[in-house]
């Protein structure tokens, strides 16, 4: 059995699959070792921005003891999140941001709303999303139909001053447009832990914007998210070297 790049860096060609299911080689990755690590830093990322604690930590490293130099800063209780998607890292993200005191809507055109029962989260469309969200949480795939689904038209439907937080896949966001719709004051900022190129260059518009905080796709990370993420790669090779059908297999033949 092969299995190509699980884990947090899924493999994203579809060639690959294409190929190894012609060659009935079963394709596995490793997709429920993060759902906590990846949600949590969702919440960071919101909080962070909301907040605005990259100016705090600044302004008082450069001395400066003013709590007003990140005026006007609100309260997210009784705001409304947004999910661009609602599966397994999103709906651990909606029960951390209800404990918050907040509103969890979401738009995602496989669910049904009684999929989402007992959680708490609304199933709205995608542009009533935009509209309501005081804040837009990314849990997508990356495919040929989602490349750039976070675009120019996409950013101006979004609320007046909006937080923009992405920990999906960097491919899902026109980062130019997104620069555009911050520097012109559509969104209040934003929190990006994936970019569609990484690492970023040091001349990347989106360093030069004070309310943007970018993290280096670090959200998947911890000593014990890693340690499930090989053993369960392992796990996987074993149970195809062993002729059964592996656990997560991503491809059919």
């Amino acid at each position: 059995m092969e299995c190509l790049r699980a884990g947090h860096a899924v493999f994203n060609s579809t060639t690959h699959a294409f190929f190894a299911s012609r060659a009935r080689i079963p394709v596995a990755n490793v997709p429920d070792y993060c759902i906590e690590e990846v949600s949590n830093h969702a919440i960071l990322l919101l909080l962070a921005c909301a907040k605005r604690l990259n100016i705090l930590e600044r302004t008082v490293k450069e001395g400066k003891w003013d709590y007003s130099v990140t005026k006007p800063v609100h309260a997210i209780r009784g705001r409304t999140l947004g999910l661009l998607g609602a599966g397994n890292i999103a709906c651990c993200v909606a029960k951390k941001a209800q404990a918050f005191g907040m509103k969890v809507i979401a738009s995602d055109p496989g669910l049904r709303q009684e999929q989402l029962e007992g959680r708490g989260i609304t199933l709205v469309s995608q542009n009533e999303m935009l509209a309501q969200s005081d804040f837009v949480s990314i849990h997508a795939p990356l495919n040929r139909y989602t490349q750039k689904l976070v675009n120019a038209d996409f950013l101006s439907q979004m609320k007046q001053g909006a937080i923009l937080i992405n920990t999906a896949r960097g491919g899902l966001v026109d980062e130019s447009a997104l620069y555009d719709a911050i520097k012109n004051g559509q969104l209040g900022g934003a929190g990006l832990d994936v970019l569609t190129r990484e690492s970023i260059s040091l001349d990347d518009p989106l360093l030069t914007l004070e309310n943007v905080i970018l993290t280096p796709h670090a959200a998947w990370y911890t000593e014990e998210a890693m340690y499930t993420l090989l053993t369960g790669a392992a796990a996987e090779v074993i149970r195809g070297l062993h002729g059964q059908t592996p656990k997560h297999q991503v491809n059919h033949f």
